[in-house]
């Protein structure tokens, strides 16, 4: 399923269910998750952030990959 290979996008290697819940296998991203990062971020570290994501973007709609998610939001 790996279709995508950039810094900014994570590979994803699986999608399934197993005893009736969703799960996707992707590959193991090293750093703090954005819940760990304080608030409010200063405007530098929040436009660095939003051109590391903008930067993956065009990777993943140039192979058909439409939709991605971040692997490190949390759910609320």
């Amino acid at each position: 399923m790996a279709r995508v290979s950039h810094p900014n996008v994570a590979a994803v290697y699986r999608v399934g269910e197993a005893e009736g819940r969703p799960y996707i296998a992707y590959e193991y991203l090293d750093g703090p998750t954005l819940a760990r990062v304080a608030r409010p971020m200063p405007w530098r570290q929040v436009l660095e952030l939003g051109l590391g994501l903008a930067r993956g973007s065009p990777r993943r709609t140039a192979t058909g990959c439409c939709t991605a998610t971040s692997s490190r939001r949390t759910s609320s």
